[in-house]
């Protein structure tokens, strides 16, 4: 009996023995990908200017530190962290600080994901960061962000403080509205009432500012509309390939989980999830590839589950990181997304701080130059020049600069304000999909 209880411990040993050194593993690989993938993003800013990255710089240096541009209908949460790091570093420093503490943020949030869930965390953080979520979560500047704070929301939806993650979710993009449908998981109206409470408290300092700079609450949100929904002309088609790209090689593990038919409720709410995110891309005019950068999670959650279903989980996941690995890297080999700042730099010296429209205005605005869109279909070229501006037109490598006026203040003007060029009586509720803009612009006036 002896015999056989030290032989049972000896076993007990070894097998705690393989089982930490198997959880070691993982872990140093689930550090070596992060830092992998942390490097590849820093790397990939070095090698240029991305347009919405500059302007959510730009807009973060305009409302602490007396910047040159600034673009309303951006949401507020990146500027403001940049700009609070405009405090510490210079604005371009602040940039690469930000994106190495967004990727150190998505790792906690990945981390705890993988908690609630009882999932592998590496397996998940892997293949929620295929190539394409690489790629594109620090391009322009707000896709990783966004992730990590849909992965918390979803993390703790059974909580209201979800809530929090919802409403930071929404200030970073706008189209995070659709996501209020996955407070309805939680199926208690108390803690639905509660979690929408707080998001309303989160988002509520925004609509202040909104209400007494801009002078409606909704204003930077019917901005956003205006320009990117009701005013924009060009429409491209959904391309299937792009699910397939953004989410990596998920796909067929979660199709292999699907098949079983047994779903929890968290499986509901992931395949929900998915279906919200595809069916934005179909409704949105301009289907952009990084737009479905929030699909790789619940692929990823579904798939990691996929992924236990196979006989040897472990060697397979191993080839999907190798394969994650050399893409990866031969992805951000390509810049053609970023721009060369040499001829804005040169144009922005030339220029100095006159007030400018171009065709390339956030590039040259972020060389130091004060500088909006030239829109001919809201003004004609003419206009601008007896108005004083510069315009300035870059193409084919070089530029041209015109006008002779000088006007030395900030572009921080709205797209609503500059369509009244050529409409009467454009205003914030025209731009606002809801029904209630009249009964509140009628309780603006009795505060005002």
């Amino acid at each position: 009996m002896n015999r056989e209880k030290m032989r049972e411990s000896l076993n007990e040993q070894v097998s705690g023995l393989k089982s930490g050194l198997e959880d070691l593993k993982d872990r140093r690989l689930l550090l070596g990908y992060f830092v992998f993938a942390t490097l590849l993003m820093v790397y990939q800013h070095s090698q240029g200017w991305a347009w919405d990255f500059s302007v959510y710089s730009l807009n973060g240096q305009y409302l602490f530190h007396e910047g040159v541009y600034m673009e309303y209908k951006r949401p507020p949460l990146l500027p403001v962290i940049l700009g609070f790091l405009q405090f510490i570093f210079s604005m371009k420093a602040s940039e690469y600080v930000f994106i190495v503490l967004n990727s150190v943020f998505f790792l906690f949030s990945s981390l705890k994901f993988s908690r609630v869930y009882d999932l592998n965390p590496l397996y998940l953080y892997v293949l929620v960061l295929s190539p394409y979520a690489v790629f594109y979560g620090a391009l322009e500047g707000t896709e990783l962000l966004f992730l990590s704070f849909l992965t918390l929301m979803l993390a703790e939806i059974h909580r209201p403080r979800s809530g929090l993650w919802f409403g930071l979710a929404f200030l970073t993009r706008y189209t995070g509205a659709l996501f209020v449908l996955l407070i309805l998981f939680q199926k208690n109206v108390k803690k639905i009432v509660r979690t929408i409470v707080i998001s309303g408290l989160v988002v509520l300092p925004w609509l202040i500012f909104n209400y007494f700079v801009l002078g409606h609450p909704f204003a930077s949100i019917a901005d956003s509309y205006a320009m990117d929904v009701v005013e924009r002309g060009l429409t491209t088609p959904f391309k299937v390939q792009d699910v397939f790209l953004m989410t990596g090689l998920g796909i067929p593990f979660a199709l292999l989980y699907l098949k079983e038919m047994d779903f929890e409720l968290a499986d509901l709410m992931m395949v929900f999830t998915s279906l919200i995110i595809v069916s934005r891309q179909l409704t949105t005019k301009v289907k952009v590839r990084r737009y479905l950068f929030d699909l790789s999670l619940p692929v990823a959650f579904l798939a990691v589950k996929g992924l236990n279903l196979l006989e040897n989980p472990e060697r397979i996941f191993y080839i999907v990181l190798g394969i994650y690995l050399v893409g990866g890297g031969f992805l951000m080999s390509d810049t053609s997304s970023l721009a060369s700042p040499d001829r804005f730099e040169q144009a922005s010296d030339e220029i100095g701080y006159c007030k400018a429209v171009s065709n390339e205005w956030p590039m040259l605005s972020y060389a130091g130059t004060p500088t909006g869109p030239l829109e001919t279909h809201l003004k004609p070229k003419q206009e601008y020049i007896d108005e004083g501006f510069k315009i300035v037109d870059f193409g084919n490598g070089t530029y041209e600069v015109r006008g002779d006026g000088c006007i030395e203040r900030p572009f921080n003007s709205t797209y609503i304000d500059r369509l009244n060029n050529i409409y009467t009586d454009v205003g914030v509720c025209n731009y606002l999909p809801i029904e209630t803009c009249r009964a509140e612009d009628r309780l603006g006036g009795l505060v005002e």
